[in-house]
């Protein structure tokens, strides 16, 4: 769970706990726009220069990628500049892959805790991206949702609701609610309405949307329609006081972790704690009863 640091609390809401229920952790951008740059990279320039030395700095990025992989995000930094360096001199520093290298930088810098010098980045290449790109660009779009994550992980909520809400209506206006990086902000921007602003109602409503993007292109009983039900259950739980509905997509997750994962993987437990809470606090005794044989039975 997130801590309770959000500033736009009044004096009592910033008393009150947040949720004791163990939320999914929502989804970053990195990942994504790593893997879609991958792609990016093995692309022919258009302009007409040396296409061998653009193929090593292409390699040195790769590298860059691959130490970003096993978690060496000092390592990754280091080819990351070097190949955004090399890219600039080679093809321009306002080229696109000149550009998305100095993402990957910034992305490395918010991996090392360099928030400030990664939002600070982000912003000078996404107003270059927005300009030589346009707003829409999945590169510009993949940007902006870096940087909110990254005034999010800086615990600037208000900043990062701000991106995050722009970023999700251009990506539904581009993509649709069932593409991955509209799914992902939608569970971002679910998650921070839920932990750090108490907005129950629009966490509900992003998860809502995100439930039934990742159901049509991933289908029912996949992890991560799971995990966005459990998130669902949690906000109709400890939000909402809807114990019904919060029970029935508790089930719903459980169940799905159980037979997709295991009973004794973490999600799973994580899930099965969870409802155990709302069964207790519903005094729901004989769904409790069956929970406890089955899933706790040294309690």
């Amino acid at each position: 769970l997130k801590p309770n640091k959000a500033s736009a609390f009044n004096a009592q809401k910033q008393a009150e706990k947040l949720p004791k229920r163990r939320m999914s952790v929502a989804k970053r951008g990195s990942d994504v726009l790593a893997d879609m740059l991958k792609t990016n990279l093995s692309e022919e320039s258009p302009q007409k220069k040396s296409k061998s030395e653009e193929k090593k700095i292409d390699v040195i990025a790769q590298q860059g990628l691959a130490c970003r992989d096993i978690g060496e995000h000092e390592k990754a930094l280091g080819y990351y500049v070097k190949a955004r360096n090399a890219y600039g001199k080679l093809l321009g520093r306002e080229h696109r892959k000149t550009l998305n290298m100095a993402v990957f930088v910034a992305n490395s810098n918010a991996h090392l805790g360099k928030l400030d010098d990664a939002i600070a980045q982000l912003k000078v290449v996404l107003s270059k991206q927005e300009k030589a790109f346009g707003r829409d660009d999945e590169n510009t779009l993949s940007t902006l949702l870096s940087l909110a994550n990254a005034y999010d992980d800086k615990q600037d909520h208000l900043e990062a609701r701000k991106r995050y809400e722009t970023c999700l209506v251009r990506q539904s206006r581009k993509y649709g609610d069932a593409h991955p990086d509209t799914l992902m902000t939608l569970d971002n921007l679910g998650s921070l309405y839920q932990a750090d602003f108490r907005e129950f109602d629009k966490a509900l409503d992003m998860y809502e949307r995100s439930l039934a993007g990742h159901e049509a292109s991933l289908g029912a009983n996949h992890v991560e329609t799971l995990k966005t039900a459990m998130n669902m259950a949690i906000v109709y739980d400890e939000g909402l006081r809807d114990y019904k509905k919060a029970e029935a997509l508790y089930k719903r997750a459980l169940d799905g972790f159980a037979e997709t994962l295991g009973k004794e993987n973490a999600l799973t437990l994580d899930c099965a704690e969870n409802y155990k809470c709302c069964l207790e606090d519903s005094g729901s005794q004989g769904s409790l009863e069956n929970l406890m044989r089955e899933y706790f039975p040294a309690a």
